[in-house]
């Protein structure tokens, strides 16, 4: 199952001076299958254009001696912050830094979790620096990778799964999120065949969501809709999925209520004999 797109599509995108990686995104494919198309049609690639400045490196240094810190050098003069550190560490300069305690920092970092739902690797580096990883284990948060997670034959490819996403690893505190499901609803691929619900449901188990949450993603995608009897649109899968777990969840309940009421009875007949 290999999302295409037209040469039409495609060349509507690249016109407006989009990146390979930006179309990638946008049609939901890897940036190589956009960038072989571009070759294909014989044009050059589409590169974000830098400001020029003159006097660069002098304008660097005025900046640097007035005290300005590095991370806003490099968004003004819109250069990588690493080329900002290794020309002040050419001129013998030191960049003017923020020192966040670790408090603040883990606060930072559950707001955003608050806000978004989920966060990426890049937006936990900005939030917490290197050490992230150890506030997220302070925080409990989860792992989930858009990956298959083992190996062996595969009718279906990864990347036919989760397109220009694939490999992405995402962090959260919580699989109810409504913002989470909405995110993870919105990068998955047509669901109309079996097997690809098979194994998106095999991947997101072995990341230890449950199927109750799986399988409210699942309704959130428009393909198989039926109308129930009060006239609301379900997922059909998702309505025979759900009808099961609510049986068995009764069923264990009437276990319960079962047991308790023979644990009284059995009570009662001792006392009796006493």
């Amino acid at each position: 199952m290999i999302k295409k797109f037209t040469d039409q599509q495609f060349l509507e995108l690249y016109q407006k001076g989009y990146s390979d990686q930006k179309i990638a995104k946008i049609l939901n494919v890897h940036w190589t299958t956009v960038r072989y198309r571009r070759r294909k049609l014989n044009l050059p690639a589409n590169f974000p254009k830098r400001p020029r400045i003159e006097n660069r490196d002098e304008r660097i240094r005025e900046l640097l001696e007035k005290g300005h810190r590095a991370e806003e050098i490099a968004k003004e003069l819109g250069y990588s912050l690493s080329y900002i550190y290794r020309l002040a560490t050419k001129l013998g300069l030191r960049p003017k830094r923020i020192i966040i305690s670790w408090e603040e920092k883990k606060k930072k970092i559950l707001e955003a979790f608050e806000r978004k739902g989920y966060l990426s690797v890049a937006d936990l580096t900005k939030l917490g620096g290197s050490n992230y990883l150890q506030i997220l284990r302070e925080l409990g948060a989860k792992k989930l990778r858009f990956a298959s997670g083992g190996s062996g034959r595969r009718s279906i490819s990864t990347h036919s799964l989760f397109g220009s996403y694939t490999g992405l690893t995402i962090w959260y505190l919580h699989q109810e999120n409504e913002q989470l499901k909405d995110f993870i609803a919105s990068i998955l691929p047509d669901l109309q065949e079996p097997n690809v619900r098979r194994m998106l449901t095999r991947i997101f188990r072995n990341q230890g969501f449950s199927l109750n949450v799986i399988y409210d993603i699942y309704q959130r995608k428009p393909e198989i809709k039926i109308a129930t009897p009060s006239g609301v649109e379900v997922n059909f899968e998702y309505l025979l999925a759900k009808n099961l777990i609510d049986f068995v969840n009764q069923l264990e309940k009437e276990n319960v209520q079962l047991k308790q009421k023979l644990s009284e009875l059995e009570n009662k007949l001792a006392s009796l004999k006493l």
